[in-house]
């Protein structure tokens, strides 16, 4: 079978961060692993608020062993997105609350503050991530969101994750094509009743199935489509589509690594620090035709690692 394959050298790349960061990107020095540079004063970062414009993100104990707020500090941390976005988009404030009469014993560790210090998030019927939390919060103060943190979100929305398979000719651009489709998380190459398949999950709020499959169609990446419900087969089938439909099962085979993300398999990106599946599939999709489109995924700190020597 002939492959067709869309490449680009990681030097053009580099060379389109680079142009990002002079277009007034720049990004701190601090590495994504330093620990974040909380205050411990709330007048100190109320002042810092008032004067950025940046909401305050609080983490708050009543006692130094709080084992929530190392357990959320840690999470904080440990993924570097989430603490690139504490660091640039918020006021980090870590307090006791033995030493402040502003807030009571918290029943929630975490707080996001306007410049005011009132509370940015209501309590809500189901838990939200911490990138969920981090977004509303921006958008309750009126700030922008940056997309890495929009995809964050997205990803870790997990209750609203669906998955379907699409057979085409060639799973290297059915990766390439489906992963730029608006609600797609990620994608994966394999193998499904000896036809080559691309996986995708997507995010069904944002996309619906047969919205989808008809976007897959129009770039001949929907030869057959497999969904895991009988009442998503029903679904696909009475579409105007006029789609050939099967089962998303455990017959259901990923390809092996070299047939990944082909577009971007020969380049390094080991020095660019936490890049989640979703990254990897937009930056798969798009980069052979539009780099700052590409590199748009990816956050100020992720674009720096690229440009590095």
């Amino acid at each position: 079978m002939t492959r067709l394959l869309v490449s680009i050298p990681l030097v053009t790349l580099v060379i389109a961060a680079s142009l990002m960061a002079a277009n007034g990107n720049a990004v701190k020095s601090s590495p994504e692993t330093a620990t974040i540079p909380w205050l411990n004063d709330l007048d100190a970062a109320l002042t810092q608020s008032k004067a950025s414009g940046q909401p305050i993100l609080a983490l708050l104990h009543d006692a130094p062993d709080c084992a929530d707020c190392r357990s959320i500090g840690h999470e904080l941390t440990s993924q570097p997105l989430l603490a690139e976005a504490a660091d640039d988009e918020f006021v980090p404030l870590r307090l006791n609350t033995h030493q402040s009469q502003h807030f009571t014993t918290p029943s929630t560790p975490l707080r996001f503050l306007n410049t005011a210090g009132q509370p940015l998030l209501l309590p809500t019927s189901h838990p939200l991530s911490m990138a969920q939390q981090m977004a509303h919060a921006l958008h309750a103060a009126n700030r922008s969101v940056p997309r890495y943190l929009q995809a964050l979100a997205m990803e870790q929305d997990v209750s609203k994750h669906k998955r379907s398979a699409f057979a085409m000719f060639c799973y290297w651009i059915g990766e390439y094509e489906l992963g730029k489709i608006e609600g797609v998380i990620s994608t994966e190459a394999g193998w499904l009743e000896g036809r080559e398949v691309t996986l995708v999950n997507y995010h069904k709020d944002q996309l619906a199935l047969p919205r989808l499959a008809q976007k897959a169609a129009e770039v001949k990446c929907a030869q057959k489509v497999f969904a895991p419900t009988q009442q998503e087969r029903q679904l696909l089938s009475s579409s105007s589509n006029r789609l050939v439909v099967g089962t998303l099962d455990d017959r259901y085979r990923k390809a092996k690594p070299s047939d990944q993300k082909k577009q971007i398999q020969r380049w390094d990106l080991s020095s660019v620090p936490g890049l989640t599946p979703m990254q990897l599939t937009k930056l798969n999709a798009f980069a052979p035709d539009n780099h700052r489109r590409a590199l748009s995924w990816l956050s100020p700190r992720q674009r720096q690692a690229l440009m590095a020597p």
